[in-house]
């Protein structure tokens, strides 16, 4: 019999090593009453699409990390690895859904690897890590210094599936894990060990079971984003895939 906390020290593991490259960290940088620079850390996202000859990428991540950023912070990604702060552009959001995304211009955006999403339904017990920046609330009070302290990679812990994909009020499909989640985490991607695929987006933790919008939801979001521009949305022969590669054209 598998054991369970070998088994998703082994999830977890996996996940960071194939897709901490892919997750990034939302940051807002504004300048303070004393003219001085001040950065807030306030969730993860992660690379979707990409395009090699704008140096740009997609990156999707929960609304309500952006509406966290203070009035007239720019908002900024910062890429796994580094301490540089990327301007981003909101391009569209949905509250109901909780999902956003963001265009960013990155120099060798080809060196980004994009994380594939897959909205196969996967049964309660299915093996799953979140990869996501876990940074506690309290810890620059703690080290004495001034202003959120910023990890330069994500961390990663595996869980189970608790349940079935649950279908909201709001029309949002979520999926209920073990996959612990803190301050930060929302926007991460939650990935299935076996596929190595994301099959949601972090987004809160309640009483003990972790949440993650599924990515059937993210299609329907998508398609609600290229209906805004006044191109179709997703009709019944459209999958995940080529619904992001159809988003490539406006952004």
């Amino acid at each position: 019999m598998e054991n369970p906390q070998i088994a998703t020290t082994i999830a977890a593991t996996t996940a960071f090593d194939n897709h901490r490259q892919s997750v990034v960290q939302i940051v807002g940088v504004s300048i303070n009453q004393q003219g001085l620079e001040e950065k807030k850390f306030h969730g993860s996202g992660f690379i979707i699409h990409n395009k090699v000859a704008e140096n740009r990428c997609l990156v999707i991540t929960c609304e309500h990390v952006l509406a966290d950023l203070a009035p007239g912070a720019q908002l900024c990604v910062r890429l796994c690895g580094t301490s540089v702060d990327l301007p981003a552009e909101r391009l569209y959001s949905n509250a109901f859904l909780d999902l956003a995304v963001v265009r960013v211009v990155a120099p060798d955006v080809n060196n980004l690897p994009c994380l594939v999403l897959s909205t196969d339904a996967k049964p309660a017990g299915t093996l799953v890590a979140l990869v996501s920046y876990y940074h506690p609330i309290d810890l620059s009070v703690h080290i004495k210094i001034d202003g959120d302290v910023l990890a330069d990679v994500p961390g990663s812990i595996g869980g189970y599936i608790e349940a079935p994909s649950i279908l909201e009020k709001n029309g949002n499909h979520v999926i209920p894990c073990s996959c612990y989640g803190i301050r930060g985490t929302s926007g991460g991607p939650l990935i299935c060990h076996f596929s190595q695929k994301a099959i949601g987006v972090y987004t809160l933790s309640s009483f003990e079971i972790h949440y993650a919008t599924a990515a059937i939801t993210v299609m329907k979001f998508l398609g609600m984003w290229l209906q805004q521009n006044n191109l179709p949305g997703i009709t019944t022969s459209d999958t995940l895939e080529n619904t992001i590669g159809r988003c490539a054209d406006i952004y």
